[in-house]
């Protein structure tokens, strides 16, 4: 188990994978890189604790991680991660540094589903889907 500051923790959820010579706090990388190649536990440090001080309860936010050769990866889905981050943002009101283009994907277009009552929206790719098509989960479907 190692405990990382919120900057460390954010970029973990953010970049997923990361080298342990990138970490912000340098003595984080430091211990992590020492650790047990495999799964380890990664605990948020909240504030300006020692790390040995630290109590562990219903509050505290960690996750599981796998420690590699040269860097370490999160064990959690992407979207498990970004809901993490907003729920960060909210706590603690600092929002993680984002790349410019890292949501922005020209490829992809919204299709709204209105016909079938439910007013939710489709993702498709632009050209892959004709007229009076539809994508859903990955195969193209005739509307009626």
């Amino acid at each position: 188990m190692v405990f990382a500051t919120l900057a460390d923790f954010q970029h973990l959820l953010q970049y997923r994978t990361i080298k342990f010579s990138d970490f912000v706090d340098v003595e984080f990388g430091e211990k992590a890189s020492a650790l047990m190649p495999g799964c380890c536990v990664v605990v948020l440090n909240e504030g300006s604790q020692n790390a040995d001080t630290i109590l562990t309860n219903a509050s505290t936010i960690a996750i599981i991680c796998w420690k590699g050769k040269n860097n370490m990866s999160i064990m959690v889905s992407q979207l498990d991660g970004q809901e993490l981050l907003e729920r960060l943002y909210a706590r603690f009101g600092k929002h993680p540094v984002r790349d410019e283009n890292e949501n922005a994907n020209p490829d992809t277009d919204v299709v709204e589903n209105a016909e079938d009552g439910v007013g939710g929206s489709e993702v498709a790719s632009q050209g892959t889907v004709s007229p009076g098509e539809k994508e859903i989960g990955g195969n193209s479907k005739i509307i009626p």
